[in-house]
């Protein structure tokens, strides 16, 4: 995904300009991971993990690619609406726990959970990335904390630790792997 995105960019700037090519890029990621989606869904061979495989959750990933196209090429309108997108967002995240917990279908979970929080989440950002620390002095430790500490795990995604760290050099060492779960 993260090389597709600037490839398919590139690709498409040969015949757009560069603007047109992002805009595309992210209509296409945002369409083609629903369909894979669907399909695998209604041939009844979606993975049980689906949403560890990014092919199956792209057009999540993407809604953050197009808050920052929005930002960097309409930040007056994405200024100018931070609060309006800020209350649909909680509208959306409040909307989406209500249908997480009352329709919480296999339909839902391969086919609306992904889009909805992630939109959700992309009606948040304008307000989160217009946030001045200035005006909450209290919570900028808290903040700049939790946000270093998501981001390092972030980076340390979980394969990674469980195949070089847990595996290679634990291994060895652990006789019973179920205490691991």
């Amino acid at each position: 995904f993260y090389l597709l995105i600037p490839i398919s960019i590139f690709a498409f700037s040969f015949f757009f300009k560069l603007r047109k090519s992002i805009i595309f890029t992210i209509i296409i990621f945002i369409l083609i991971s629903p369909i894979i989606r669907y399909h695998k869904y209604s041939l009844d061979e979606l993975p049980p993990i689906f949403y560890q495989i990014v092919a199956y959750r792209s057009d999540s990933i993407i809604y953050g690619v197009l808050g920052a196209y929005l930002s960097i090429y309409h930040h007056k309108w994405w200024f100018y609406n931070k609060k309006k997108f800020l209350i649909l967002g909680i509208i959306l995240l409040i909307s989406w726990k209500f249908l997480s917990i009352y329709f919480n279908t296999p339909f839902f979970k391969a086919n609306i959970n992904f889009p909805f929080f992630s939109i959700a989440i992309l009606c948040i950002i304008p307000f989160l990335s217009n946030y001045k620390i200035e005006n909450y002095k209290i919570h900028h430790k808290i903040i700049i904390n939790i946000s270093l500490i998501s981001y390092s795990l972030y980076l340390i995604h979980y394969s990674l630790v469980e195949k070089t760290i847990i595996k290679n050099i634990l291994h060895p060492h652990i006789e019973d792997w179920s205490t691991l779960n």
